[in-house]
C-alpha cells in the first residue's frame, strides 16, 4: 500500500529529526525534549500536552483567544500520535497558527509557578521567533509527504497508475529541499528520508500491480539497478502512456522500459488469443471527433471527404507478430478517457 510506504517515510524523517518521544500516559515526563538540543516537534509536543493536560489549562488557553475571537472561533491545540505522521503535521500547523497564543500561555504558566525549578524548565520550553521560522521550514517539508499521498488517493476510482510518480515526485522535491540553506538543520532527516523511498521503490518491482500499470523506478538518481524489472501502471493509463517517460526519463531509459512492456504484452497477448492472434477484419475506420479536429486543425491534411482516415492495420506489420501491431497502434493512438470513467471501466 503506497500509504502505507508514505506514512513509513515520513515517520522516518520526522523520527530521524526529532528524538523526542510520544506522549505516554504512564511516563507523563518522558516525551520532553532534552535541553541540549532544540527540537521543535518536541519543544511543541511538550506544550501541547502542557495545554491539554487538565480542564483548567484548556479553559485557560481558550480564554487567552477571547480578544481576538469569539468562544465559537478559538482553537485548543491537538496532539500527535505514534501511528501517524499526519497527526504530528495537523499539530505543527494548528500550533504555528495559534502561536502568539502558545506563546502567552507558555509564559504566563512559567510565572504562575513558585517553584524557581519548575518555572525555568517551562521557560525553556518556549520558542524563539528562529524555532517558529523552523517550525514553518518542517511543515513545508511534511507539506511534500502530503501533497504525494493526495496524488495517488480517490474515494471513487483506482489512482494506482499515479503511485510510482507520486513517490518518484516526493523523492525529488526531498533530494532538491535537501540543497536549500533553510532545510540544512533537517538535512540528516532528509537522507533517512530519501534512503526508506529507494528501499521501498525496488520493492514495486516485486509486484505484478505495478508490473502491467506503470514501469520500474529506475531513475538513475535512485541507481536502481534491477534494469529488467518492469511497472506499466502509467503505461496502462490512455492519458498518459509512455509520456510521463518521455518527458522525465533519458532515451535509454525509455527504450528499456518499452521492451519491457512489450514483452508483458506479449505474454498477455498470446494468453488470450495465442501464438497466431486474434481474427482481425479489415475495415475502414471513421473519423473520430479528435482524429477530424486534428486534421482540421493540420497544414498539411489532405483528406478530400473528411469521411475516412488511413488505417494501419495488421497487414502492414510483420503477421509473425501479430501483438506488436496491437501494442504499437495503442501507444501510437489518440485516446481519451471521458470524465467519470475509471480505467478499469474504459479497458473493460
Amino acid at each position: 500500500c503506497l500509504a502505507h510506504v508514505i506514512n513509513l517515510v515520513t515517520q522516518a524523517v520526522i523520527s530521524a529529526y526529532s528524538p523526542s518521544k510520544h506522549y505516554n500516559p504512564a511516563s507523563p515526563e518522558e516525551h520532553e525534549p532534552s535541553s541540549s538540543s532544540r527540537d521543535i516537534i518536541g519543544l511543541v509536543q511538550a506544550i501541547v500536552v502542557k495545554a491539554r493536560s487538565s480542564a483548567k489549562r484548556k479553559q485557560a488557553f481558550l480564554d487567552l483567544q477571547a480578544a481576538d475571537l469569539t468562544p465559537k472561533q478559538a482553537l485548543m491545540l491537538l496532539i500527535d500520535m505514534k501511528v501517524r505522521w499526519s497527526s504530528t503535521y495537523i499539530m505543527l500547523e494548528r500550533a504555528k497558527a495559534l502561536k502568539k497564543y502558545v506563546d502567552k500561555f507558555i509564559r504566563q504558566l512559567a510565572l504562575d509557578k513558585t517553584n524557581l525549578e519548575k518555572s525555568a524548565k517551562l521557560v525553556a520550553l518556549q520558542l524563539s521567533a528562529e524555532d517558529w521560522q523552523q517550525v514553518k521550514h518542517f511543515l513545508q517539508l511534511l507539506e511534500i509527504a502530503d501533497r504525494t499521498q493526495q496524488a495517488f488517493l480517490a474515494e471513487n476510482s483506482p489512482t494506482l497508475h499515479n503511485g510510482i510518480p507520486a513517490l518518484e515526485a516526493l523523492h525529488a522535491a526531498s533530494t532538491n529541499r535537501k540543497k536549500r540553506e533553510k532545510y540544512a538543520d533537517f538535512s540528516d532527516a532528509l537522507d533517512t528520508g530519501l534512503s526508506k523511498i529507494e528501499s521501498y521503490y525496488e520493492k514495486t518491482s516485486e509486484s505484478h500491480a505495478y508490473t502491467f500499470a506503470m514501469r520500474t523506478f529506475f531513475s538513475l538518481s535512485l541507481k536502481c539497478t534491477h534494469i529488467n524489472l518492469v511497472i506499466m501502471i502509467v503505461v496502462l493509463d490512455p492519458s498518459t502512456k509512455m509520456t510521463h517517460f518521455a518527458k522525465h526519463w533519458d532515451k535509454q531509459l525509455q527504450d528499456d522500459i518499452q521492451d519491457s512492456a512489450e514483452k508483458i504484452f506479449k505474454e498477455q497477448y498470446q494468453d488470450l488469443f495465442g501464438s497466431s492472434g486474434a481474427p482481425r477484419p479489415v475495415l475502414k475506420a471513421k473519423n473520430s471527433k479528435i482524429s477530424r479536429l486534428l486534421a482540421e486543425l493540420s497544414d498539411d491534411s489532405d483528406s478530400d471527404d473528411g469521411n475516412e482516415v488511413p488505417v494501419s492495420s495488421v497487414a502492414d506489420g510483420d503477421s509473425s507478430k501479430p501483438w506488436l501491431c496491437e501494442f504499437n497502434q495503442y501507444l501510437d493512438s489518440i485516446d481519451i478517457v471521458p470524465e467519470g470513467m475509471t480505467l478499469p471501466a474504459w479497458w473493460g
